[in-house]
Parts: structure tokens; sequence; C-alpha cells
């Protein structure tokens, strides 16, 4: 008799990851409020994070309306909004919070990806703004003491995040 293969391709992992932390999103949402949920992470690796932020607001959409909103350390402070995705170049914390106060009523959910807060003071900042901070850490590129330390950080300023999304 031959077993059958119950092994998952990375992609298939990936996607019961992304499905899982949509899931606990949206539980986190229900039960405890709150609309504003922010990830950050406590290295760069911006493309991963974003493509991972990109892939659970895909997850959440079908359940509820979401806005994922890039924010970026660099720029002019622009906020555009395009196709159900905002990129914010660098806004000013209070420009983000009006950003952030218009775009609740039209919007189940505000995700906003932010830059390391270990690394950028301002994202200290935008992650005060959030409801909930979920920290976001790649397998074996995100240390342990960058994560202890950045911990830390966000302890400091009475930031306590409701999770960590860990993705490879």
């Amino acid at each position: 008799m031959k077993t059958a293969d119950y092994a998952q391709t990375k992609d298939e992992q990936n996607e019961q990851s992304y499905a899982f932390a949509a899931n606990a999103i949206l539980e986190t949402v229900d039960n405890q409020g709150g609309n504003t949920l922010a990830l950050t992470s406590s290295n760069t690796n911006k493309e991963g994070q974003w493509a991972v932020a990109a892939n659970i607001a895909d997850k959440l959409r079908s359940h509820c309306r979401v806005l994922l909103i890039y924010v970026t350390p660099q720029g002019d402070g622009e906020i555009a909004v395009k196709d159900g995705v905002a990129k914010a170049d660098n806004p000013s914390p209070e420009k983000l919070g009006a950003f952030l106060k218009e775009k609740k009523e039209t919007a189940d959910i505000l995700l906003l990806c932010l830059p390391p807060v270990r690394l950028y003071a301002q994202a200290l900042e935008y992650a005060k703004m959030a409801d909930k901070l979920y920290l976001v850490e790649r397998t074996c590129h995100s240390t342990y003491g960058d994560f202890e330390k950045t911990l830390g950080l966000l302890s400091t300023y009475d930031i306590h995040p409701a999770g960590t999304i860990l993705y490879r």
C-alpha cells in the first residue's frame, strides 16, 4: 500500500500562514475592538514585510473592507490612494493621523505597514496611532537580539504588540 504525500509546498505553507494571520487579526478586531492595525519589524526587510502585508490584506478582503497603507521613511509627506492601497511617503504624524481618521469611516480595517520601529524614530509615532501592533519577522533573517531590542523599545513607549507574524 502506498502512503499519501501530505507534505506542503512552500507556497501552500505561505498561503496557510497568511490565512492564519488574517484570521487571528479578525479575531482580535472582533473580540478587542479597534480597526487600525500596524505591522512593523525589528529589522530591514521592506520587500518581504510588504509582501506579507499585501497577502494578509488580500485574505482579509474576503471578509471586510481593508485599506492597506504602506508608510515609507523617505519622501515628501504625500499620501496617495489607488485600488485599495495607500502609499504614505514620510508623512507627519499629524497628517497620517488625519488621514486615518478620515478613512476609518470607509474601511473596516486600516492595515498600516510601517518601517522598523527600532531603526526609524517616526515609526514609533505611527505605531502609537494603531489600536494593535504586530511584529513581522523573517526566520533566519531577524535575530533574537534585534527582536529583543525592538520589544524593549516598544515597552519603553508603552506599546505592547498583539502578536508576531513569522515568515520564511
